[in-house]
């Protein structure tokens, strides 16, 4: 981990760093057990593979991060949930905001939220950004189904509620967007438990647009999976409001409950 900030109170400002760690197998920047946090005029160029994230937000809540280039080999901002324990009873992510923030990952989500999810997210918003340019895996090319240029992907039976994506401009992309709830990741490297109660529910989709499509099987597709073994996790109430695909346009469209 090049730069970390592990604190439980005051406030914490990052701002005006260029951070190139240039090495592999080695997350960027690391926001972990936090709140109070605030990211401002920050870039982050890491492009060697793999598991080089850009930015990590780890069980962290009440924190901005604004005017940010993020260039990554691996996601470029990933959410996780990495404590041991219920999810119920660990530090959520809660309360994040991140506005003009321009990504472009080589490899695996652009503005995700997972893998590792042992917490409960709430309240967060992704607006005004640009993802320039997003990769699925280099080895295993449209193989995979959990990743996305915006993507919720959840290793643990836990819940999603009130996450927002507007005005997300998509300049390329496999994936557009993912949903899942699934027991391992990337072919069983990292397990999950899925023995406990969780959902996706209330997820926002405003103003985005994906104008072109790249030369691929899932280019600009949405994969929603949700767990329809005991106990059942659905995704549900997920609002698409002027969608602009292709040239194709989804004015307002929300889904029933238990979509699966």
């Amino acid at each position: 981990i090049l730069l970390g900030v592990d604190w439980s109170g005051g406030r914490v400002d990052v701002e005006g760093v260029t951070v190139h760690p240039h090495r592999e197998n080695c997350w960027s920047v690391c926001v972990s057990n936090c709140t109070n946090t605030h990211f401002k005029n920050v870039n982050i160029v890491a492009t060697r593979c793999p598991s080089s994230d850009g930015l990590d937000i780890g069980n962290t809540s009440n924190s901005t991060f604004e005017n940010m280039f993020i260039h990554s080999g691996d996601d470029a901002i990933a959410i996780k949930g990495a404590q041991s324990g219920d999810p119920a009873k660990t530090m959520p992510n809660k309360n994040l905001r991140f506005r003009y923030i321009q990504t472009w990952n080589d490899c695996n989500n652009g503005l995700g939220l997972g893998a590792e999810t042992n917490c409960y997210y709430s309240d967060i918003r992704f607006d005004d950004c640009y993802v320039l340019f997003n990769y699925d895996d280099g080895w295993n090319h449209n193989k995979l189904s959990e990743r996305g240029a915006m993507n919720i992907c959840s290793l643990n039976s836990t819940y999603f509620d009130n996450i927002t994506f507007e005005d997300i401009y998509v300049y390329r992309t496999e994936r557009l967007i993912g949903m899942c709830f699934i027991d391992d990741f990337y072919f069983g490297s990292i397990k999950g438990d899925m023995s406990g109660s969780g959902a996706i529910t209330n997820i926002k989709f405003k103003n985005i647009f994906s104008p072109y499509r790249a030369d691929s099987s899932v280019a600009n597709n949405m994969n929603y999976s949700a767990w329809t073994s005991n106990p059942v996790k659905p995704i549900h109430d997920i609002l698409f409001w002027n969608l602009a695909i292709e040239g194709n346009q989804i004015l307002d469209y929300t889904t029933g409950y238990n979509t699966y």
